[in-house]
C-alpha cells in the first residue's frame, strides 16, 4: 500500500506568511498560491495593493508546477526546445515551485505580481519556510 503525502492547511500558512514576509522585505505586493498535487489551491493570498490578475497568474503557475513536478522557470526553459508546452494551458513563467517532500510532489508554491526573478524568490522563501 501506498502512504500519501500532501501540504496540508497548516503547512499553506507557514508558506504564505514566509512568502508575505519576503515580499514586504522585497517592498512588492504580490499574490502567493499554495495547491496540493492536484493543482487545486489550499490557500490563496492576495497582499494589499496586487493586482486581481495576480491572483490568476500565480494559481496557474502553482498548478504547473504541481502537474510536473518542475520550477516555472524551467517550463518557461522548455517552451523553446517543445513549443507543445505552450499549448496544454500552463503558465510557464518563472515563479512557481513544487514541493517535495520524501522524493513525491505533494504541491507546490507559486507568486505573481512582481518581476517573475523576484516571484520566483519570493516562491523559494516559502518552500524554504517548510523545510523542502
Amino acid at each position: 500500500m501506498h502512504q500519501y503525502y500532501a501540504v496540508g492547511l497548516e503547512e499553506a500558512l507557514v508558506a504564505v506568511h514566509a512568502g508575505i514576509e519576503e515580499a514586504k522585505r522585497k517592498e512588492v505586493r504580490v499574490a502567493i498560491v499554495v495547491v496540493d498535487s492536484a493543482g487545486n489551491a489550499i490557500l490563496v493570498a492576495r497582499m494589499d495593493g496586487a493586482s486581481a490578475a495576480a491572483v490568476r497568474f500565480a494559481t496557474e503557475k502553482a498548478r504547473a508546477a504541481a502537474w510536473t513536478g518542475v520550477d516555472t522557470l524551467s517550463l518557461e526553459q522548455s517552451v523553446g526546445q517543445r513549443p507543445a508546452f505552450a499549448t496544454t494551458g500552463m503558465v510557464a513563467v518563472e515563479g512557481g515551485v513544487p514541493v517535495v517532500f520524501r522524493n513525491e510532489v505533494v504541491g507546490a508554491i507559486a507568486v505573481s505580481g512582481a518581476q517573475a526573478s523576484q516571484d520566483a524568490e519570493i516562491a523559494r522563501a516559502a518552500l524554504v519556510a517548510l523545510g523542502c
